[in-house]
């Protein structure tokens, strides 16, 4: 498969989350073929995010996934890393030095929006973006205020 292709992506609709040519969105190609993809997107100089790693069923177990973890590794160099991984993989994620700290709950569903909505619940669009960005620097561990204007702008 060789070394991970860095992958030119663009956002689904105009106006959305990512930037243009946002870096760290890596794709694995057997050939031609795309086999494997992961991110590895540096927030800041000392903290990056892992995620999205899959490799397609039939290619597993056969040192692809490997090659593009390790290239999305080295693409982080020395940050502080905070992966999101599928809790039957911690022990993977472990071998490379990571350690298990808490754990992430994902919900999917529909539900009814009610007619009156409680009064702690106000529209995103009426929330002043710098409020949210200042919210969000005690929660995240690096600056993102141009990730989350553009996240409130698609809402």
């Amino acid at each position: 498969m060789g070394r991970p292709r860095r992958v030119e992506s663009r956002p689904a609709r105009r106006g959305g989350v990512l930037p243009r040519r946002p870096a760290g969105y890596f794709v694995g190609l057997l050939s031609v073929v795309p086999v494997a993809c992961i991110s590895a997107v540096a927030y800041s100089d000392t903290f990056g995010f892992l995620g999205h790693y899959i490799v397609k069923p039939e290619h597993r177990g056969r040192g692809l996934g490997t090659k593009i973890w390790e290239g999305a590794l080295e693409h982080l160099d020395d940050r502080n890393v905070g992966p999101d991984g599928v809790a039957a993989r911690q022990a993977d994620y472990e071998k490379y030095g990571f350690r298990f700290v808490y754990g992430n709950l994902h919900y999917a569903g529909t539900f009814a929006i009610p007619d009156k909505l409680s009064g702690n619940i106000v529209d995103l669009k009426n929330v002043k973006t710098s409020k949210i960005v200042e919210y969000d620097s005690r929660m995240f561990p690096a600056e993102r205020s141009d990730f989350i204007s553009r996240w409130v702008s698609q809402h």
